[in-house]
């Protein structure tokens, strides 16, 4: 039997394919029968970065194993650390990826009880160059094994998870691989994902659906496939593949419970159909199902900004302006704290305005709220920000700037500790010299 450790940080790390690893640590696992343990430690490799290649300037990574009458430490084919590993109830060591590469030189070593290797592989001798082509990449990593790896073990071989939700057989004595794809995931939802998004990749757009179904049939949650799926066949077709796509999804996913935490993940659904609507030209459907998603979330952002777009573009002020208050008073609703609400509820305003392209009615938000005696930071640099940008008021932003400095200065003089006064020193002085260049930009527009 086979027990599979995972290095602290690979759940983490895997899905997103980093380009920044945290610090490998140490790790504790045994075989599933409990007659075999392994310690691995990492090694101190100081010319290891993410592009390591095998060859380092340190010491390598070490398993200490221990089973029936055998203590044995070796050293491990790893400048840092593994990250993925699997034990058997024989004392083999399966090991998969350097840390810092998913991916790539020897990523597949088995070492026996004694410490030996038995045999090591690299993607290339265990994939096509096809299927090569389809692994996802970053700048340092091939992310080849699925995220939440599986490793199991037959008689003559031990048969690993890839990214597609397919398996990779490799014989347990010479390391020789089959590759076998699944077509049938049964209750693995994350495989069945794992598939439609790997067909989504190779452009297999038609055939990435029926997956997909299967995997939201078992969990609501992967409704964000059917985004990606009309994402691309937007991309590749109209707008009306798209609308018809999230329409289908709309129905196909209709009468469920909603997960029990968070929001409904359909409602993005219904977001990005009445997008696609507004694309059409179809405005009355689209503004029909965004008034009912707000009438069901009233800070969902997202649907508000939409429709008070299209309402300015269609001369609807009146109507923009009511929803702009709506999503205000929401915000502010919604608050736990007076002050933070107005904050948060003033730059919601603010946002619709600016995703519309109404910046004046955006700087009167902002504007309003600082009359209010609202200095909240967050606040001031959007609005300065604005000022300073797509507005191009360089000498109100000076204004706004210099009663922030006077602020700043105050709160400096309170303070004793010497550190946090040197360091509103440094950054007064910074929008110092912002100050200038805005006054300086100011002299030249009169």
């Amino acid at each position: 039997m086979l027990s599979s450790l995972l290095a602290p940080a690979l759940l983490s790390l895997v899905p997103t394919i980093p380009d920044s690893w945290a610090p490998p640590s140490k790790v504790v696992a045994a075989s599933a029968d409990g007659a075999w343990s392994v310690t691995i430690t990492p090694g101190k490799c100081t010319a290891c970065g993410p592009h390591h290649t095998g060859e380092h300037n340190g010491t390598h990574a070490t398993a200490k194993l221990s089973g029936p009458k055998v203590e044995r430490e070796f050293e491990l084919q790893y400048a840092l650390m593994p990250v993925t590993a699997a034990l058997t109830g024989e004392g083999d060591l399966y090991c998969f990826d350097h840390w810092g590469q998913l991916g790539h030189g020897k990523c597949l070593v088995r070492y026996g009880a004694d410490g030996n290797v038995r045999w090591s592989r690299t993607l290339e001798q265990v994939l096509t160059a096809d299927q090569l082509k389809q692994v996802p990449q970053s700048i340092s990593s091939r992310a080849w094994l699925r995220s939440e790896t599986r490793v199991e073990e037959s008689s003559d071989a031990v048969v690993v998870s890839l990214w597609n939700g397919d398996r990779l057989h490799l014989d347990r004595d010479t390391g020789a691989s089959r590759y076998e794809e699944v077509t049938d995931h049964a209750d693995d939802v994350w495989g069945w994902y794992l598939r439609s998004m790997d067909l989504q990749r190779q452009g297999k757009l038609d055939l990435a659906l029926e997956p997909l179904d299967r995997a939201v049939d078992l969990e609501l949650d992967r409704v964000d496939g059917y985004l990606q799926l009309a994402y691309l066949m937007a991309l590749r077709g109209t707008q009306e593949d798209r609308a018809a796509l999230l329409r289908y999804a709309i129905a196909r996913t209709s009468g469920r419970e909603a997960p029990e935490a968070g929001s409904d993940p359909r409602r993005n659904l219904h977001y990005q159909l009445a997008t696609a609507l507004i694309e059409l030209e179809k405005s009355e459907e689209a503004r029909e199902i965004l008034e009912e998603l707000l009438d069901a979330s009233p800070i969902m952002d997202s649907a508000a900004a939409a429709l008070v777009s299209m309402e300015f573009r269609a001369g609807n002020t009146a109507r923009a302006e009511q929803w702009i208050r709506k999503s205000y008073d929401a915000h502010l609703a919604a608050a736990k704290d007076e002050r933070r609400g107005l904050v948060d509820a003033t730059m919601t305003a603010a946002y619709l305005c600016q995703q519309a392209g109404e910046d004046l009615r955006a700087g009167a938000w902002y504007q309003r709220a600082l009359d209010r005696g609202l200095w909240d930071e967050n606040l001031v640099m959007a609005y300065l920000s604005l000022l300073d940008g797509r507005l191009d008021r360089p000498r109100d932003a000076s204004r706004v700037m210099g009663k922030l400095l006077a602020r700043w200065r105050d709160l400096r003089s309170a303070t004793q500790d010497p550190e946090h006064r040197a360091w509103w020193d440094e950054r007064i002085a910074d929008f110092e010299q912002r100050q200038k260049a805005l006054d300086v930009r100011a002299k030249r527009q009169r």
